[in-house]
């Protein structure tokens, strides 16, 4: 898949909220940006925020439930960006 498809596929999977989050830490429209520029974004994201580091959280706080998914979803998206997660295909069954 190509970068540019697995950053809008990523940024159209987040939440309302967390899309207003992104596109203000890209002082605009997130898909606005190069690859490079939200890739970097991203990465600086990750390490600004420690995503996935023992996050301190409430239990059943919305807030705190988006912010795993956000997690995520960006691990994800640096995975494949890298080429170490394998995008699985869709093939119809022969039944």
């Amino acid at each position: 898949m190509e970068d540019w498809l697995v950053l809008q596929n990523f940024y159209e999977g987040l939440m309302a909220m967390s899309k207003g989050h992104v596109d203000a830490a890209a002082g605009g429209a997130f898909l606005y940006l190069t690859i490079n520029e939200a890739t970097a974004l991203i990465e600086k994201m990750v390490a600004n925020q420690s995503w996935g580091e023992g996050r301190k959280t409430q239990k059943g706080s919305q807030s705190a439930k988006e912010a795993d998914v956000l997690a995520a979803k960006i691990d994800l998206l640096l995975q494949r960006m890298d080429g170490h997660v394998q995008i699985p295909t869709w093939t119809p069954s022969k039944q």
